[in-house]
């Protein structure tokens, strides 16, 4: 009887960790389920992007350009939508330009796919007259590019150099060896009244006053008649 007791208690206490580990396992998997349930909103927000998209393409196939275009425009005004179903949502507002006969339209949405791939493919089964204008419009782009790239190209050419022109002068004079520096003896300046030639002149002034004065008493004298002389004048008869 009493291993029997024993072994009942051993059973019983089997089958309650048992159930321990089963309700374990069972909050385990509740949490799991609950983590799924909070990730899978985000996750499914592409795929409703792609639902939106495959709903456009849909009324595009239809003929239905204006409904597409709605629907295009609703998808691309969303922040998070991913680049490439941006760019094909852009690409088929252009196509549905095109068949409205929106030329200039259809040619700015086919700048802004090309602005991101230069190499966009269209997709298979798209009409020559939607390849035709894409083409166009990928030629002239591609047009503008090298006339871009060539002008860029020119004004590179022709730019000047850029001197430092401070710089340069300032080398070229530290080139430039300084001139030898000479020095001149100055005498001080003599007074003119000291000078032996200003008294040579002053003499000479002297004598020659003088002797003016001399000669002009002498002829005077000898121009004035002497009492009692009579000058007489003789003439020849021819």
């Amino acid at each position: 009887m009493r291993r029997a007791a024993k072994s009942l208690r051993l059973d019983a206490n089997g089958f309650v960790r048992q159930r321990a580990s089963l309700l374990s396992l069972r909050l385990m998997l509740a949490s799991m389920l609950a983590a799924l349930l909070i990730v899978a909103p985000s996750k499914s927000a592409p795929s409703q992007q792609q639902q939106q998209y495959d709903k456009a393409k849909a009324a595009y196939d239809e003929v239905q350009y204006g409904e597409a275009i709605g629907i295009l425009d609703g998808l691309l005004a969303l922040a998070d939508l991913s680049d490439p179903l941006r760019r094909q949502a852009t690409l088929l507002i252009g196509f549905c330009q095109v068949g409205l006969g929106n030329g200039e339209a259809a040619e700015k949405r086919f700048r802004e796919v090309l602005a991101i791939e230069l190499d966009q493919k269209l997709p298979g089964g798209t009409s020559p007259k939607i390849k035709d204008a894409f083409e166009k419009v990928r030629a002239k782009v591609l047009r503008e590019k090298v006339a871009e790239a060539e002008k860029q190209k020119e004004l590179d050419t022709q730019k000047p150099t850029t001197i430092d022109q401070p710089r340069v002068v300032e080398k070229a004079k530290s080139d430039v060896a300084p001139p030898p520096q000479t020095t001149v003896a100055v005498e001080p300046a003599t007074p003119v009244y000291k000078k032996w030639w200003f008294w040579t002149i002053i003499v000479g002034v002297a004598a020659a006053g003088a002797a003016a004065a001399v000669t002009a008493v002498v002829l005077t004298e000898r121009a004035q008649p002497r009492p009692g002389q009579v000058d007489v004048e003789i003439g020849f008869a021819r």
